[in-house]
């Protein structure tokens, strides 16, 4: 058999595999990770609350540190918005669409190159020892060909691995 006829066999051979994994891999990506804070709701709730306090403690902002950020006119509550583009963590925004004070917080997540929305959600639960936090998001309908380099990737794991962090950050900040 030919090289030709070798390396058509093989290239076929991988996009099959990578097909299949498309077809079984997640149409929707959702996380949800909690901690307990030893601060008010109120203390926590800012940290998210004011979109420029995210490069305090966000985990994406530490992975790229040529990130540039701007934030629109409101940067905080209901209509705050801000976006970034660096070179690791790519282009999006991000826009929250409703803020209660200090119970919880909805938000919009749009990442260039993507079609699909993700939505964030934070709750901020008064503890006898502190606030429970929860940050999660919700991303339906991947894209079919994403859905591939999602399964093979463990993209659902890297995330779980960066809230736990942005958790962890937060935490550190408001109980130093």
């Amino acid at each position: 058999m030919s090289f030709g006829k070798v390396l058509a066999s093989v290239l076929l051979g991988l996009l099959s595999i990578y097909l299949l994994c498309c077809a079984l891999g997640p149409k929707d990506l959702n996380v949800e990770r909690s901690t307990l804070m030893d601060a008010s709701p109120e203390e926590v709730f800012e940290q998210v609350n004011e979109l420029r306090n995210w490069e305090k403690w966000s985990p994406w902002a530490a992975k790229d540190p040529d990130i540039k950020l701007s934030y629109a006119n409101l940067s905080a509550g209901t209509n705050g918005k801000y976006s970034w583009d660096g070179p690791v963590v790519g282009k999006g925004s991000l826009e929250i669409l409703q803020s209660t004070p200090p119970k919880s917080l909805k938000t919009k997540l749009l990442i260039d190159g993507f079609d699909g929305e993700s939505y964030g959600s934070w709750s901020f639960e008064p503890e006898k020892d502190g606030t429970k936090v929860t940050w999660g998001m919700d991303g339906d309908n991947l894209p079919f060909m994403l859905r591939g380099m999602m399964m093979i990737m463990g993209q659902k794991k890297a995330m779980i691995q960066d809230f736990d962090q942005g958790l962890a950050n937060i935490k550190t900040l408001v109980e130093g």
